[in-house]
C-alpha cells in the first residue's frame, strides 16, 4: 500500500470518529468493497466539508471513483471563446 493512501485512510478514520462518532475499520475498507462504499457514503452525507473531501479522495485512491486526469480537468474548465463582435 502506498504511503499517501495510508495517510489518507488514517486521517479519514480519525476524522470520522471525531465528527460522526463512527468507527472505521481500515483493513475491512481495503478488503470489503461494500463496506468501503457504505462507510464513505455515510461520510459524504455528513455536513462537514473536510470530511466530504477526504471521503472523496479516499474513494478515488482505493478505486471506487474514477481518477480524472489533470488535462481533462483543465479542458473542462476552459470557457468557450466568443467569436462574434458586438454587432454580430
Amino acid at each position: 500500500m502506498e504511503p499517501e493512501l495510508m495517510q489518507y485512510l488514517a486521517r479519514f478514520k480519525l476524522m470520522a470518529r471525531r465528527k460522526l462518532n463512527m468507527p472505521v475499520d481500515i483493513h475491512r475498507m481495503m478488503l470489503d468493497k461494500v463496506y468501503a462504499e457504505e462507510t464513505l457514503k455515510t461520510a459524504e452525507d455528513a455536513d462537514d466539508e473536510d470530511l466530504l473531501m477526504l471521503a472523496l479522495e479516499v474513494a478515488t485512491r482505493i478505486g471506487l471513483l474514477p481518477d480524472v486526469p489533470d488535462s481533462a480537468r483543465r479542458e473542462a474548465k476552459k470557457p468557450e471563446r466568443y467569436v462574434f463582435g458586438p454587432r454580430g
